[in-house]
């Protein structure tokens, strides 16, 4: 029988706005309890969530997560999560690491003076669990990740800035289309 392990994160007492992600390998996808830090989500209807302990929740928003990881050595990395489910009444937002190894992610741990650290990467980007935070029934340390989620306000104004440079884009390249037909003309 295969063995499926949860790795927790602690709250950061330095950080009052840094959340608290679990990474599950039994997870299906990324969840969490509420739009916080979430952009480009969608209401929806009827779609349930099986929990852990047998019950099922329902998912209000589907969409993507913006934040920054918060990490035990004090860099800061910034995570973009997809298809992220909200599912209000979770205790403890959910990282699906099933999720990222089935997108080509690999899950691999890394040993630091006395506990190991947990890792997924892909080509030169990796996030780690790396809160010690609590021991679990073997006698082992559970490791995890805290985020501190992007503002909606800040996530909108940087989609904001997106467009502007976007239009600027297609403003150009319709002058350049103009003068082009112009030039043709004169010959």
């Amino acid at each position: 029988m295969e063995e499926e392990h949860a790795l927790m994160t602690l709250y950061c007492a330095h950080n009052d706005n840094a959340e608290m992600w679990i990474g599950d390998t039994g997870a299906t996808c990324h969840m969490k309890s509420s739009t916080e830090g979430m952009y480009e989500f969608e209401k929806c209807d009827n779609i349930k969530i099986d929990m852990a302990n047998g019950s099922t929740s329902s998912v209000t928003y589907i969409g993507k997560y913006k934040g920054d990881v918060l990490c035990a050595d004090r860099n800061i990395k910034k995570i973009v999560m997809k298809d992220v489910r909200v599912v209000p009444g979770l205790v403890k937002n959910l990282f699906s690491l099933s999720t990222v190894m089935r997108n080509d992610w690999d899950l691999l741990t890394e040993t630091r003076n006395n506990p190991k650290v947990l890792k997924i990467k892909k080509g030169n980007v990796e996030y780690k669990f790396d809160r010690k935070v609590s021991k679990n029934a073997n006698g082992s340390y559970l490791m995890g990740m805290q985020i501190k989620p992007t503002k909606n306000k800040e996530i909108k104004k940087s989609k904001n800035e997106e467009k502007t440079q976007k239009l600027k884009k297609l403003n150009m390249k319709k002058r350049e289309i103009l003068v082009w037909k112009g030039e043709q003309k004169l010959k």
